[in-house]
């Protein structure tokens, strides 16, 4: 009778214990979904070399892709721009970049730069989504 008490109160415990713990599944504030790690390459050093799979993985982090860096304050937007990546700004135009916003050095917008610099199907990309 007392082994059947003893290991009644065992297994009750472990269940009580099991019982208690979260999965990971609920601990998530989404139900699960867990916001993946960004990458360990910059998103503005990503859109410089025109690195598709690392800006998708860093909107899927959800990077800020309105970060400005450096001294001249510079988007990833800009940087895409500045080397002619077309896919990259591409890509960032559709993923809710801020098309007017401007470099903190200078104030130029990515329309300006994207003019300034001849890249024509950038430029229509930027009009496209109501840069000025």
């Amino acid at each position: 009778m007392m082994k059947q008490t003893l290991l009644i109160a065992t297994i009750t415990m472990g269940l009580v214990l099991l019982g208690c713990g979260k999965s990971d599944e609920d601990s998530s504030p989404d139900g699960g979904a867990e916001t993946p790690q960004a990458p360990n390459v910059p998103i503005h050093e990503a859109a410089e070399k025109g690195d598709l799979e690392t800006i998708k993985k860093h909107i899927a982090a959800k990077t800020d892709i309105n970060s400005q860096d450096g001294k001249d304050g510079e988007t990833p937007l800009h940087r895409a721009i500045t080397r002619g990546q077309t896919e990259v700004a591409k890509l960032l135009i559709e993923s809710g970049a801020d098309v007017n916003i401007g470099r903190k050095r200078d104030g130029q917008t990515p329309l300006a730069m994207a003019e300034g610099r001849g890249r024509d199907e950038i430029a229509q990309l930027l009009k496209a989504k109501g840069a000025k």
